[in-house]
């Protein structure tokens, strides 16, 4: 079962919420925590009043195999764009949700089937990019953010936050194929090279790591292990990360028996 997730907190995240009961007849099924429930074959739309970044409540839903947040993207240049990520803080600090020095569990495979749809849309793949792992909520069960937006113009941008709507159903019938899950580590927080790499090569990137967090390599246990399925080895931005963070990254990748290449 796939638990689409919207918060009425968030334009994009509602007026994407109401496309998608529209796109996929959804139905009134009932409440759960407070959140409004509709059903559509087996999947679930929930809609909550409760942010986005902060609805843990969800772990509690039975079964889903995927949490699919739809949601309002924020960009300080302004930059209009469709972008995926996973959830979580590499650092101390956790200010949009979730909790400090801690990993939701990554969805690869979902991530890089919406990729594959967003990335090859003739209206929207111009404009899709991967996005470094981020805020909150803390999960346990397999999640991502699905996100459009760029300045606060496109928040109010209600034709594009439908078209998040028309991906995310499209996710339904899309195939798992994929070369290898891998973790991200280097590069900005929007990675280009990451992206080709899903796009050309069938990369599925469960966590991202910037660069300005590439110290923290005791987290990369948790990038490895909170994914479903598991990444198989790394993919280093070789050219961002300093020779002397990149070589303690690779003493732990060593330590824990992972591979890397270079990107």
């Amino acid at each position: 079962m796939i638990l689409f997730a919207c918060s009425r907190k968030d334009q994009v995240s509602l007026w994407a919420g109401e496309a998608l009961k529209r796109i996929g007849n959804f139905a009134l099924k009932g409440s759960f925590e407070g959140a409004q429930t509709y059903m559509s074959g087996e999947s679930v739309l929930a809609e909550s009043e409760v942010s986005n970044l902060n609805s843990e409540f969800l772990d509690d839903m039975k079964d889903p195999e995927c949490i699919i947040f739809l949601s309002a993207h924020s960009s300080a240049k302004g930059v209009e764009s469709f972008t995926v990520h996973s959830e979580g803080n590499w650092g101390r600090e956790a200010a949009l949700g979730g909790k400090g020095r801690s990993l939701s569990v990554a969805a690869p495979l979902y991530m890089l089937k919406l990729a594959r749809i967003m990335g090859n849309s003739e209206r929207g793949g111009s404009n899709f990019v991967y996005e470094a792992t981020h805020h909150g909520p803390l999960l346990n069960t397999p999640s991502l953010f699905m996100e459009f937006g760029g300045g606060e113009g496109a928040k109010m941008n209600k034709p594009k936050a439908e078209m998040l709507a028309e991906y995310a159903y499209r996710i339904l019938d899309a195939d798992d194929y994929h070369e290898k899950v891998v973790v991200g580590i280097g590069g900005q927080h929007y990675s280009e090279k990451f992206t080709r790499l899903a796009l050309s090569k069938g990369y599925a990137f469960a966590h991202i790591m910037p660069k300005y967090y590439c110290s923290e390599v005791e987290m990369l246990e948790q990038a490895f292990e909170r994914s479903s399925p598991k990444p198989s080895a790394a993919v280093i931005e070789w050219k961002s990360i300093k020779a002397e963070t990149r070589n303690s990254i690779i003493k732990k990748l060593n330590e824990m028996g992972m591979e890397y290449e270079k990107a």
